[in-house]
């Protein structure tokens, strides 16, 4: 994601972490207690991986395609999957959102 997107989120009042992992533990790790979740490819979102961060609410796939999340393990677990291919940045959104749809 790129700073514009950083600036409207904590102009919302969100709280903007940006981290990367080299491998879904490390992700894991650091994802508790987040809300939300813009990532690459690089972290493979399964069932397991979202019965391990109960507090995830949405993912943001930043980049083409949507190979690397289990979308129904998402709507399962109630996660909302979002995509959009020109984010080149990992980011994690640790906020409250009002309103989503799940894909």
């Amino acid at each position: 994601m790129d700073a514009v997107i950083d600036r409207k989120l904590q102009a919302a009042g969100h709280e903007v972490e940006v981290f990367f992992p080299k491998d879904t533990a490390e992700c894991l790790a650091r994802l508790q207690g987040f809300q939300g979740l813009i990532l690459r490819s690089r972290v493979e979102v399964t069932a397991s991986f979202l019965a391990a961060c109960p507090d995830l609410q949405i993912i943001g796939r930043a980049g083409a395609g949507m190979e690397n999340i289990d979308r129904e393990a998402a709507r399962t677990f109630g996660v909302a999957v979002l995509i959009h291919p020109k984010e080149t940045e990992m980011r994690w959104v640790n906020i409250p959102w009002p309103f989503y749809s799940v894909y």
